[in-house]
């Protein structure tokens, strides 16, 4: 980015009338002025107009003394596009407004303002490539800024260096980690009181109900126990006797049962013998005989056997088809996967070759452009050493034709003198005549004559130059844009390149594709194949399967008859095995009616009945108490529950406790990594290397390669030769050796600082993908003696090799002579005002 022209209305010392400065012409441009009179005012212009930000304050304090609006409007240049910045700031009421514009001056004027404000500085934060800071940090130099990292000690260095790398957001992590740390440390330690509260809790009840079973429950549960045990076995006697009575009645009653049960069985079988004969019979007249030898057993197994190899073949077809079905659906996949990956190479084509043919290029030309781009920038650094040559001749030539002007000012104030002389010479008191006056005048003439002759020569001289100048400016701007062309170029070689290797892609697809398709058309054929090779017939395999199914109904047959006579010959048994049991159960009918006799003479005497009803009374009693010795149970199987239910809370505690500590150590892990020790000290060490690299860049560079820097992070300890102490020490190498930045002084190290300052600029737009053409030195020369404001300059005309524009700022008017394109600032009583140097 390089400012173009600048604008200023009603900012800070800048009045109403607006003040312009056109900064296109220059190089090198040095802006003096007394102390407050708005030369870094002009700075503050360019920050707030690009940022809405100044180093003084807040928009309201930036506004011109009784002014109710201001305007600031930057035309800057980005990769030698022009563009625009306008804002704006007015007072409407008790409120303000602002605006904001961002216009690209490429015929067509185009407007690039969003539809906020904040959207439209994206837009310009994104075209620049570079924020406030970075800005400040990098391009701005500001008085005692050039030594602020290097004048640090090692160890502040280090920091200085982290926070311009943006690495204070791991400050904030270590701290946020050890404030979380903090509060996880709190609540262990109440967890933990609470585990202890619980913990002693639990001791407390432990003890309650153990006191309680011994002494409340234990003795008196046992004695009703006792008694109960006791009144139950005098009630299982009681009940025993009665019992035997009872049974006895039974046991008459079941021999009753057994006899009618008996006889009903007899009748049963009876009727079901002749069930079965009868149907035996039927069976016999109706069903012919069938002889098992008329079934060929032979004849059986190979049908079925040949009806079996029917089914196997009927499935192999089966399996045939369906592999083909399945090959075919292969086949159909790899030509839709072969289209879709075709169809993918030809859109990667097009498109590759809509870039090129939208860059207007002929494909022939791309490497032949992308050579002579590469020779033009050869050649653009020859032309920019010659374009320093020619500055120095026209300023040069300019000196000569300042001290022509004053000798040929003296030679008039001379002739002045002696036409105001009387007859006598001031000096030596003798008598001067006019012969005498018009002999000296002509003189003069003479001597003025040579002298106007060398102006015209001079003046000559310096327009010959300064047109050569202008070309040279003008073949400059027209090689950096065949250079800037290069990276273009090359996308351009690279596409047409990928277009090659997609055609070399899409042809070895098409030769894959049609292997795997004479492969798979193989496959099917093979197929089709055995399916000729193999013979089948459906009506041979129904017909084998009807007459195994009719075999097989005759082989039924004559087993269901062989199940007949097998069930007829056992219900004969049956039959038999009824008459004997009828026989017996007579027997015990006439055993059980005495016994009924003698039972009926026995009764159930009216006192045991008595005691047996007692007894149950007092077991009832004995098992109220019992349920109210559980009742109380109950109550203690709560204080259990309860007991649990704190064993849960600990348990949940103890797990709380360990996650807790888990925690605590991750963020203690945390804290370590977030430190300065961690993280932010391994992309320090990434960084150090490139750092050094451009430093030595710019330091060969100012030094004509007799100076280079090395910057080192740790050092040995003093106290301990095996420790290493963290540390940023700057050691410079020279003619003499190796030794510490802090050996240096005067032009060295401010050579050293730019060098480092420069190579932090680089390295910090590097990040964000800015550029930076252009560097402002805000009153740098102020400390300096005469041999090192000397050595300032010599390092600032290097530098004009680097930077596209140079803004010198200094209230020292010695410098006015070593650099010609100058710009006076004064405070006038409308605000600050802006002249070119009368002397220039």
């Amino acid at each position: 980015m390089r400012p173009l022209r600048l604008y200023l209305k009603n900012f800070l010392s800048y009045g109403e009338k607006g003040t312009e400065i056109d900064f296109s012409p220059y190089h090198t441009l040095l802006l003096t002025g007394k102390n407050g009179a708005g030369k870094s005012s002009i700075l503050d212009a360019i920050l707030w107009v690009l940022w809405g930000q100044t180093r003084t304050g807040g928009d309201n304090d930036i506004m011109h003394h009784g002014a109710s609006d201001m305007e600031v409007r930057l035309d800057f240049s980005v990769r030698d596009h022009p563009y625009r910045v306008i804002r704006k700031r007015s007072k409407k009421g008790k409120s303000f407004v602002s605006v904001v514009e961002l216009q690209s001056l490429t015929e067509p004027i185009t407007l690039l303002t969003d539809a906020t404000i904040s959207k439209t500085q994206e837009s310009i934060n994104r075209l620049i490539g570079l924020d406030y800071e970075l800005l400040i940090n990098s391009a701005f130099l500001r008085q005692g800024e050039a030594q602020e990292f290097t004048k640090k000690s090692p160890s502040k260095r280090k920091i200085i260096l982290a926070s311009m790398l943006g690495l204070d957001q791991y400050v904030l992590l270590h701290e946020q980690a050890k404030e979380e740390k903090k509060k996880i440390d709190t609540q262990l330690a109440s967890t933990q009181l609470q585990k202890d509260h619980l913990e002693n809790e639990l001791m407390r009840k432990e003890q309650e109900l153990a006191e309680l079973e011994k002494n409340i429950i234990q003795d008196r549960e046992q004695e009703v126990a006792e008694a109960l045990t006791k009144g139950r076995q005098q009630l299982q006697v009681l009940e025993k006797a009665i019992h035997l009575q009872r049974e006895r009645e039974g046991k008459m009653q079941a021999l009753q049962a057994e006899h009618e049960r008996l006889l009903g069985r007899v009748n049963t079988s009876t009727q079901k013998k002749k069930t079965m004969e009868s149907t035996l019979l039927q069976i016999k007249t109706q069903a012919p005989a069938v002889a098992l030898a008329d079934i060929d057993d032979e004849q059986l197994i190979k049908l079925e056997t040949h009806y079996g190899e029917l089914q196997q073949i009927k499935l192999k077809i089966t399996e045939l088809k369906q592999s083909e079905q399945h090959i075919n659906s292969l086949l159909s996949q790899k030509q839709v996967h072969w289209r879709n990956r075709r169809q993918e190479i030809s859109q990667e084509t097009a498109f590759l070759q809509e870039k090129i043919s939208s860059s207007n290029i002929a494909k022939n030309d791309f490497t032949e452009l992308a050579e002579k781009a590469e020779k033009s920038k050869e050649t653009l650094s020859k032309k920019q050493i010659e374009f320093l040559k020619i500055t120095e001749d026209i300023a040069r030539i300019e000196q000569s034709i300042t001290t022509i002007t004053s000798q040929g000012n003296e030679i008039k104030k001379k002739k002045e003198k002696l036409t105001n002389l009387e007859h006598q010479c001031p000096l030596c008191e003798q008598n001067i005549n006019d012969q005498h006056k018009h002999d000296i005048q002509e003189k003069y003439d003479k001597e003025r004559n040579v002298l106007v002759e060398e102006f015209k020569v001079k003046n000559k001289e310096l327009e010959q130059i300064q047109i050569k100048k202008k070309a040279l400016d003008k073949e400059i701007i027209s090689l950096r844009k065949i250079v800037d062309q290069i990276p273009h170029l090359q996308e351009l070689i690279l596409a047409t390149q990928q277009i090659e290797a997609l055609m070399k892609k899409d042809k070895a697809l098409e030769k894959e594709f049609e292997q795997q398709k004479k492969t798979i058309e193989k496959e099917i054929s093979l197929i089709q194949s055995q399916k000729n090779d193999i013979t089948f017939s459906e009506d041979d395999l129904h017909a084998a399967q009807k007459e195994l199914e009719r075999l097989r109904e005759i082989q039924k047959q004559a087993k269901n008859q062989q199940d007949i006579q097998i069930q007829l010959a056992t219900l004969q048994k049956e039959i038999a095995l009824h008459d004997a049991i009828l026989k017996e159960t007579e027997k015990e009918k006439s055993v059980v009616q005495k016994t009924l006799i003698e039972l009926q003479a026995l009764r159930v005497s009216q006192s045991l009945e008595k005691e047996h009803g007692e007894t149950l009374q007092s077991i009832h009693n004995l098992e109220k108490e019992i349920a109210s010795i559980n009742n109380f149970k109950t109550i203690i199987q709560h204080m259990r529950s309860e007991q649990e239910e704190l064993l849960e809370q600990k348990k949940r505690l103890e797990k709380n406790i360990r996650e807790y500590a888990d925690r605590e150590e991750s963020l203690a892990i945390l804290a370590e990594a977030f430190s300065h020790k961690g993280i932010p000290s391994m992309l320090i060490e990434e960084a150090i290397p490139r750092l050094e690299q451009y430093a030595n860049e710019v330091l060969s560079f100012l030094s004509e390669n007799t100076m280079t820097i090395r910057l080192s992070l740790t050092r040995p300890s003093k106290t301990d030769r095996d420790a290493q102490i963290e540390t940023l020490d700057i050691l410079i190498g020279d003619t003499f050796g190796t030794r510490a930045y802090e050996l240096f002084s005067g032009g060295e190290a401010f050579r050293i600082d730019i060098a480092l300052r420069l190579a932090l600029t680089k390295l910090l737009t590097e990040q964000t993908g800015g550029q930076i053409e252009f560097l402002v030195i805000d009153e740098g020369f102020g400390s300096q003696d005469d041999s090192g404001k000397d050595n300032i300059v010599q390092i600032i005309h290097k530098l004009e090799n680097l930077f596209r524009l140079i803004i010198l700022i200094t209230h020292v008017d010695t410098l006015k002579e070593t650099f010609p394109d100058r710009l006076i600032v004064r405070k006038g009583p409308q605000g600050s005002e802006i002249f070119m140097d009368q002397d220039n």
